[in-house]
């Protein structure tokens, strides 16, 4: 049961990012994202090239599938539906970057999305306020 609320945690932090970027308009600020979590994977997960690929094209993928989830949450009549889409989203994502990474940088990727969650509660908890955690996270995304 932690490890579920760990994971929604951050898929949270993830899917609020996402909207933060959406929200500030365009294709443009997509591909920014992307490209910025890609630099932030590769700086510490130490990604190769081809891994920098993989991710790019997986987080293109993922920002396509999230226009999509939008527009079904639409016409999903409960939150626990809404909740189910969003989960499903964000598993695929962690299932795809866990599948593409050596055995090395698995256990590098599994404490950065913890240090994400709890980064993630400090700045919730924080009493910054949401102007102040939309600033943060839209200045250092991810």
């Amino acid at each position: 049961m932690k490890k579920i609320m760990k994971v929604m945690s951050v898929l949270a932090l993830m899917l609020i990012t996402n909207i933060g970027f959406a929200q500030r308009g365009g294709e443009g600020r997509g591909a920014e994202m992307v490209n910025k979590m890609t630099a932030r994977l590769t700086e510490k997960l130490t990604l190769t090239t081809d891994q920098q690929s993989k991710v790019s094209a997986i987080l293109t993928t993922h920002r396509s599938n999230m226009k999509a989830m939008r527009e079904q949450m639409q016409n999903a009549p409960s939150k626990e539906e809404k909740m189910k889409l969003r989960k499903a989203a964000w598993d695929k994502l962690d299932t795809d970057i866990n599948a593409m990474l050596t055995d090395e940088q698995k256990p590098k990727y599994t404490a950065y999305k913890q240090q994400m969650k709890e980064d993630f509660k400090a700045n919730r908890g924080g009493g910054k306020g949401k102007e102040g955690m939309e600033k943060e996270l839209n200045d250092d995304v991810y």
